[in-house]
């Protein structure tokens, strides 16, 4: 059975409408959805469903990825990233989020460091779509790639080929000091 959704007049977008076929095993709680259409998408806004199937929340329009609950100073949180996709190669250069109980932004985790990007463009922040992790310590743990062009001729490529070299930081949320890396 289709659900009801709510429309909004805040933007021009409708929320998926959402099937749900419930089942008496089902655990209590609410459907966290963020859909990847295409590259740089509103539709990807990130979403909460209750268990009926009503739109609780909708992030902002911009391209959203990893949107999930977690724990911070052992308070819930919703954390998500958005930014910069479809960048070649499968990764991109984005922020991650951090919302409260009443969907209020927290924190911004940025990265800033010596990174290069194909067209040499300067990023506000380096993470990338794939993964962030809030720790026990109250630190996330991201990943982020930094692309440089390479001379590969010795092992078979040309000599303007681009290397992608992957990374992984801990950063203290409330500073956005790079903890490891």
């Amino acid at each position: 059975m289709a659900r009801p959704y709510n429309t909004y007049k805040t933007g021009n977008w409708q929320p998926s409408k959402l099937e749900l076929n419930n089942t008496d095993d089902a655990a209590p709680g609410q459907i966290f959805i963020s859909v990847r259409v295409a590259d740089n998408d509103a539709s990807t806004r990130p979403r909460i469903y209750d268990n009926d199937g009503n739109v609780v929340y909708i992030g902002p329009e911009e391209a959203t990825m990893d949107f999930k609950a977690q724990k911070l100073f052992g308070q819930d949180v919703i954390t998500f990233w958005s930014g910069e996709t479809g960048v070649s190669g499968g990764y991109g250069y984005g922020k991650v989020h951090i919302l409260d109980n009443t969907y209020n932004e927290i924190y911004s985790v940025i990265l800033q460091d010596n990174f290069s990007t194909p067209t040499g463009e300067t990023k506000n922040s380096y993470i990338d779509v794939h993964e962030h992790i809030i720790t026990d310590r109250n630190t996330m743990i991201v990943t982020a790639v930094n692309v440089t062009q390479q001379n590969l001729t010795s092992a078979g490529g040309s000599g303007t080929q681009w290397m992608i070299d992957s990374h992984f930081y801990e950063i203290d949320i409330a500073s956005n000091a790079v903890v490891f890396s």
